[in-house]
């Protein structure tokens, strides 16, 4: 899996708290990072 933000930059908090729990799983998850 790739994940690729594409450069968002997001000011609403509740927002970027859910992308980094996603990003964490999937670093989490991935065999190469």
């Amino acid at each position: 899996n790739i994940i690729d933000t594409g450069g968002i930059e997001i000011g609403d908090v509740p927002f970027q708290t859910q992308i980094r729990a996603q990003a964490e799983i999937a670093i989490e998850e991935a065999d190469v990072i």
